[in-house]
């Protein structure tokens, strides 16, 4: 695999160029369903440079998220774009998270006036830093809970011991800190007294691979971290952690946060194409069937294994080996 930055400006530049072949065979590649889905994205950098041609081929070709399509429109304050996508169903919490995030006072207004969040503003709000902001949504209600969390996500210590000391909970702290892969501040965290096992979650959620093994070195839980690194869409590090004995139930538990994405037999075979572990895949097909009751798990759980087999043995892409 190639190094995050490396494959996120691939991604970029292909996006840009509408090469839809060659981007096909990039993501085919990856066993990270999350790539669409992370904090790091390409559809939310182009929305915030007001890209329209390349926000809309990604989303209509490569069925990338809307709502962070709309984060990074507001983001970049772009009204215009930012009304479009909600007018396609994106959400106003993401655009109010993307605003408060930027600093945009008056667009987190009206767009909290709209039936935005106030909780998905303030955490907007305190991970980009904003304290004025950040002080004036926690006045008229917004959660302290949010708050911190987003403020350890950003890494910002000075807002995140400030809101400590106003009350709000040092383990949401340390998961964002975790989350956002603040390993200083993490550290501090857990030494303040936050639970090493909310930490150990949230690095895992947010991918930061280093970091979580050095939490679970530091006697942070296994299931915890594959429960994370599944929520976040990491399937290769859950293959390892499932590996070094981690429970297959945290597993399931953490991609459970993936069903609004699996509608069909072919959104299953994806994802469970990429778990080595045949309990596992025969527990999440049985969970998809709660979903999708005309899935034939049998026939499911023949091609996922049969592609699991030929992506491992052959290093093939999915789509290679889906034949």
């Amino acid at each position: 695999m190639q190094p995050q930055k490396t494959l996120f400006e691939t991604i970029y530049q292909l996006t840009k160029a509408k090469d839809e072949k060659a981007l096909s065979i990039v993501i085919d590649s990856m066993g990270c369903v999350a790539l669409f889905q992370g904090e790091d994205q390409q559809v939310m950098r182009l929305a915030a440079e007001n890209d329209y041609e390349s926000v809309e081929f990604l989303i209509d070709k490569f069925n990338a998220n809307i709502n962070y399509a709309v984060r990074g429109a507001a983001l970049g304050g772009h009204n215009a774009l930012i009304n479009h996508l909600i007018e396609r169903g994106a959400s106003l919490d993401y655009a109010v998270w993307g605003s408060a995030c930027a600093g945009h006072v008056d667009l987190t207004h009206e767009l909290i006036n709209r039936g935005a969040s106030l909780n998905f503003a303030v955490y907007g709000a305190a991970s980009g830093n904003h304290v004025a902001l950040t002080n004036e949504l926690i006045n008229v209600d917004a959660s302290l809970s949010y708050a911190i969390w987003g403020a350890a996500f950003g890494g910002h210590s000075t807002s995140t011991k400030a809101l400590l000391n106003r009350g709000a909970s040092i383990n949401n702290a340390v998961h964002g800190a975790a989350f956002g892969g603040h390993a200083e501040l993490t550290h501090t965290l857990i030494h303040l007294g936050a639970h090493l096992n909310n930490a150990v979650n949230g690095a895992a959620n947010g991918g930061h691979i280093d970091l979580t093994n050095d939490l679970i070195i530091r006697g942070g839980s296994l299931n915890q971290a594959v429960q994370g690194a599944a929520g976040g869409g990491y399937i290769a590090f859950v293959n390892d952690l499932i590996k070094r004995g981690a429970d297959l139930k945290y597993a399931v538990r953490g991609i459970a946060n993936w069903e609004h994405s699996i509608n069909t037999e072919n959104d299953a075979l994806r994802l469970i194409a990429y778990i080595d572990n045949e309990a596992l895949r025969n527990l999440l097909a049985e969970k998809f069937k709660e979903t999708i009751p005309s899935l034939d798990t049998q026939r499911l759980l023949e091609q996922a294994k049969k592609i699991n087999m030929l992506m491992r043995e052959n290093k093939l892409t999915f789509n290679q080996a889906q034949g």
